[in-house]
């Protein structure tokens, strides 16, 4: 009887290390993706990701002499169309965290993402942007028109327990997911005519030029990879 007890006594305890350490790091199939322990979460950029972020912010944002606003010396302003010569999306545009996971096991595991700081990235445009409602509207309605994204001044990632990205991790492999905010580059003109007040009269035109990078509103980029210990 003793040693039917003794034997109950280790399978339970059997079991109960199995259920602890079933948790180290989440499975596809978990239920809990709070319970992440021993993966590492850091809001430290490393060298990848620091390169990544310089390659995607390597174009210039000029800053033009022209005014920009609705009312110029006196003269009331109507804009056109945007019309951009450059456009094109920045994925690894500003680094908002990475989680890590050494697999040390036989088996793979599963690295989770979650977010753990709220963080926000703000776009870099040129002041005749910032200068006018006008412009900013056609700036970032042309984005979306032309790429198919949402645009803004700025985003906002919040800390939270829900994962947002997976790796499965090799065992002897170091699995890292690096979480990004990606923004577009634009570069282009929009035309404009000055009208004296009260008048249909046009008295002089031109066009404004813009530059930036707009940030993508509600989006994250993922670099997920593996390094042998």
């Amino acid at each position: 009887m003793k040693l039917k007890k003794i034997t109950m006594l280790l399978l339970s305890s059997f079991l109960f290390f199995a259920t602890a350490t079933s948790n180290i790091i989440a499975s596809e199939s978990d239920d809990n993706p709070d319970e992440n322990p021993t993966a590492t979460w850091t809001d430290e950029p490393s060298e990848r990701a620091i390169e990544l972020m310089e390659e995607a912010r390597q174009n210039p944002v000029y800053e033009y002499p022209e005014a920009a606003s609705e009312i110029v010396d006196g003269y009331l302003r109507e804009y056109g169309s945007m019309k951009f010569t450059t456009s094109e999306i920045k994925n690894t545009y500003n680094f908002i965290g990475q989680a890590s996971y050494h697999n040390g096991s036989t088996k793979p595991e599963v690295l989770q993402y979650m977010q753990g700081s709220t963080t926000t990235t703000t776009w870099n445009v040129s002041g005749t942007i910032e200068g006018s409602a006008d412009i900013k509207l056609a700036f970032l309605s042309e984005i979306k028109a032309k790429l198919g994204v949402t645009v803004g001044r700025s985003t906002t990632t919040t800390k939270s327990s829900q994962a947002l990205a997976t790796l499965t991790v090799d065992p002897g492999y170091t699995g890292y997911i690096d979480a990004y905010h990606k923004a577009v580059y634009a570069v282009g003109s929009i035309p404009y005519w000055d009208y004296a007040p009260g008048t249909v009269n046009v008295e002089r035109s031109g066009s404004i030029n813009v530059s930036g990078y707009a940030i993508v509103q509600n989006s994250i980029h993922f670099d997920s990879y593996e390094k042998k210990d």
